[in-house]
């Protein structure tokens, strides 16, 4: 049996609630900002910047990551992807 891991946790969280929504609503980008997944996570940003900026991510959730504002791994990061 396979364990998940913390950054699995937050690309499926990120995946259901964000993705799979702006896909749902036709979006073509997402913007999504890490303190607002830590929040909802009870992680930290430290945690959450490093899942979503995993080329996993990007394969597992079919997105591209567009931009990464400002650089770093804050709460206030915010991750534009193209859905």
């Amino acid at each position: 049996m396979m364990s998940t891991t913390k950054s699995d946790e937050i690309r499926a969280y990120v995946f259901d609630n964000y993705i799979v929504p702006a896909r749902t609503q036709k979006s073509t980008t997402v913007t999504i900002v890490a303190g607002d997944v830590a929040r909802a996570l009870n992680v930290t940003a430290m945690a959450v910047c490093p899942a979503l900026m995993a080329v996993k991510f990007e394969q597992e959730c079919g997105v591209r990551l567009l931009k990464t504002r400002p650089v770093g791994h804050g709460e206030a990061v915010t991750f534009t992807f193209r859905i």
